[in-house]
């Protein structure tokens, strides 16, 4: 991990506040990106939580199911708990905790994360289609520049817009402006550099 330190500072911001409903906090942390990367780093992530005012839990998830459920609901249910899992989230119909992660806060530690902090995306419905367009933030630029194209109400088809209004420097996503600015720059798919440049899944090509 590259700044362990800044990494727990994140989790403890997670269990400053308290919605009304909450009695304990509860944090799931999925790390299919594996950014803990040895086992010290994870005793040094439970002893900080373990030191913290609010005497903060790590448990780990590992195909566990039953016995952490049965931890949360039954043998200890006033603790404040980090459920930190190595493995990434199950779908929903054969996860066992989505009833407990329902009312839970998440933690993320990954570039997606990152991306979404920076552009100022709420919530997970993005997350699948953000990993498939990944390489295509790989310029800081691109996310500064979808920044300052992106609302709140997007939804996959106008993030699809953004990214090519970002290739094609057009000041928004209209769809006429973005074709009139691509074609500008060559009417043969060979020659053109955005064309080529154009995001697909997990294999965006850079524009040099």
């Amino acid at each position: 991990m590259q700044n362990i330190e800044k990494t727990i500072q994140s989790i403890l911001k997670k269990f400053e506040v308290k919605d009304e409903y909450e009695k304990r906090k509860i944090v799931f942390w999925y790390d299919k990106d594996k950014t803990v990367d040895t086992e010290e780093e994870l005793e040094e992530i439970r002893i900080a939580l373990a030191e913290n005012e609010k005497h903060i839990k790590l448990h780990i998830l590992n195909n566990n199911f039953f016995e952490t459920k049965k931890l949360l609901e039954h043998d200890d249910k006033g603790s404040n708990y980090l459920i930190y899992s190595p493995q990434a989230e199950r779908e929903n119909q054969s996860n066992w905790l989505l009833d407990i992660q329902l009312y839970s806060s998440r933690f993320e530690n990954s570039k997606i994360s990152d991306i979404k902090s920076e552009i100022g995306i709420e919530g997970y419905d993005l997350d699948k289609f953000l990993e498939q367009y990944v390489k295509f933030f790989a310029k800081n630029k691109r996310v500064s520049d979808i920044k300052k194209l992106y609302n709140p109400d997007w939804k996959e088809d106008k993030f699809v817009l953004g990214l090519l209004a970002v290739l094609t420097k057009s000041p928004t996503i209209d769809q006429r402006e973005i074709v009139r600015n691509l074609l500008i720059v060559s009417l043969d798919e060979k020659d053109n550099t955005i064309w080529q440049a154009v995001p697909k899944p997990k294999a965006c090509v850079q524009i040099k």
